[in-house]
């Protein structure tokens, strides 16, 4: 009866484990997508900024 007990303990843990496992992986992959978008926009930024930049006096610069 106690190994019938924690053989469905086990098992229930791993249900737990897998799914709170997929919801990380859920979570990580909806910010790494968000910190691409983050990035890109920097590195744009970035270009306009470089660009603007390059067409200034060298005086000022």
């Amino acid at each position: 009866m106690a190994d019938v007990i924690l053989s469905e303990a086990k098992d229930g843990a791993n249900v737990i484990l897998s799914e709170a496992k997929d919801g990380a992986n859920v979570i990580l992959s909806e910010a790494l997508d968000e910190t691409d978008v983050i990035l890109s926009e920097a590195l744009d930024e970035t270009d306009v900024i470089l660009s603007e930049a390059k067409d200034l006096p060298s005086s000022i610069i």
